[in-house]
């Protein structure tokens, strides 16, 4: 079953996700496409004229992956001090230890599966 979407945090404009429904209802499809051990996966919503304060995940080690399944043209990625519009259907991997952010501009929710792999 999909997984629950929450109203967004007030004063911010996102939410997150993290339950096993994350995982059953999208590693069926992924488990082809990314190699190596699943330790953590979550959705990353972000609404109309929302973001996520620029941070670093220091606590996870090895590889994260973006999965794009929902977007707009104005939702953004900064990583490394690099900003890159994110293309719905894109699969994006990034360092999370790495001082990164986002934003979104556009008129319809941005939508991100999140996985953190080792191996």
């Amino acid at each position: 079953a999909e997984p629950m979407i929450p109203a967004p945090h007030p004063g911010v404009g996102y939410a997150t996700v993290h339950d096993a429904g994350v995982k059953a209802a999208y590693g069926p499809l992924l488990g082809t496409l990314i190699s190596g051990v699943w330790r953590h996966a979550f959705l990353s919503v972000i609404w109309r004229d929302g973001s996520i304060a620029p941070h670093c995940d220091d606590s996870v080690r090895g590889r994260r992956f973006h999965v794009v399944v929902q977007s707009t043209p104005d939702a953004w990625l900064l990583h490394g001090g690099v900003w890159t519009s994110v293309e719905e259907g894109a699969i994006y991997t990034m360092d999370p230890t790495i001082r990164h952010a986002s934003v979104n501009w556009g008129h319809h929710p941005r939508t991100l599966l999140v996985i953190d792999v080792t191996g």
